[in-house]
């Protein structure tokens, strides 16, 4: 897993007893936790909205936006395409 404070990659799928969901949700946190937004607050999961889920490949979440004080937004892609997105909140 490779990332940074705007965008985290990952070749999927990396170990049988990870689902590809879990993936995304730690990949997104440990990019936030990288920032200093990340660090105001627990950061508690919200919710990923996705057309498909990949059975591998190539997958990359980008961080979109910060909505308000305290919600976080991300683009997920798998193959260079878009599937979803990730909202993570803070409290």
């Amino acid at each position: 897993m490779n990332f940074n404070s705007t965008s985290g990659l990952f070749c999927f799928p990396l170990v049988d007893s990870a689902t590809y969901i879990e993936y995304v949700v730690a990949t997104y946190k440990a990019m936030l936790e990288g920032t200093d937004d990340g660090k105001m607050g627990k950061l508690i999961f919200g919710r990923v909205r996705a057309d498909s889920v990949p059975i591998g490949g190539s997958c990359v979440i980008e961080h979109r936006r910060k909505i308000g004080k305290q919600f976080f937004e991300a683009k997920l892609l798998c193959n260079d395409e878009k599937i979803g997105s990730l909202y993570f909140g803070q409290q």
